[in-house]
C-alpha cells in the first residue's frame, strides 16, 4: 500500500477522528465514488417526482384536476363533481 497524506481543517479532524479507520473509509468512498454518484443522482430524481406529485395532489385537492378512467388525471373544467 502507498500512503497519500491529506489536509483536513478542525471540523473534518473532529469528524474524521470519529470514524473507526479512517483511511479505509476514505479507501472505501474512492473506491465506490460512482455509486456514491449513482445514489445521489436517485435522489435528485425522486426529490423531482416527489415535487410533481404534490403538485398534483394540490391540484386535486384544489379542486384543478379531476381523474378520468382510461384518460387520468385531467384539468378539471368544472366547478362541481360530475353526476
Amino acid at each position: 500500500m502507498r500512503n497519500k497524506m491529506i489536509t483536513l481543517c478542525p471540523t473534518t479532524y473532529e469528524k474524521a477522528s470519529k470514524i473507526k479507520n479512517f483511511s479505509g473509509w476514505i479507501r472505501w468512498c474512492i473506491t465506490h465514488r460512482q455509486d456514491l454518484l449513482n445514489v445521489q443522482e436517485t435522489i435528485n430524481d425522486l426529490e423531482e417526482e416527489n415535487k410533481r406529485l404534490q403538485a398534483l395532489i394540490n391540484d386535486v385537492i384544489d379542486g384543478k384536476k379531476r381523474f378520468v378512467p382510461g384518460k387520468g388525471w385531467i384539468k378539471n373544467m368544472y366547478e362541481v363533481e360530475e353526476e
